[in-house]
């Protein structure tokens, strides 16, 4: 009998897998050790995709200065946003990718 074969993602969250990144999320919001993220495989894909979207929030932020100071986030709040907005994708790519798998079952 042969192993089912783990479905591979059909596309990338800021450049790894959404699954991968849920598995993070998941470990994060079980109070675990926060020490994984920098030891563990799963922990480092999170910090680099939360790394490109902060970087994606500079970028945007640097677009709309035009002499307002108040258009900038302290780092903290950028941090912040980065995880907010990279946990809504990780979600909106899980539910595509099960909307996908519905279909074909269907």
């Amino acid at each position: 009998m042969t192993r089912p074969r783990a479905r591979k993602p059909s596309r990338t969250v800021a450049g790894e897998n959404p699954a991968v990144l849920a598995r993070a999320f998941r470990r994060l919001l079980d109070d675990e050790d926060p020490t994984f993220l920098i030891e563990d495989p799963t922990g480092q894909a999170l910090i680099r995709a939360a790394s490109r979207v902060k970087a994606d929030l500079i970028r945007e932020e640097a677009s709309l200065f035009h002499g307002d100071p108040t258009v900038f986030r302290d780092d903290d709040e950028r941090t912040f946003a980065a995880m907010d907005e990279l946990l809504r994708r990780v979600v909106a790519a899980a539910r595509a990718d099960h909307q996908r798998t519905r279909r074909r079952s269907a």
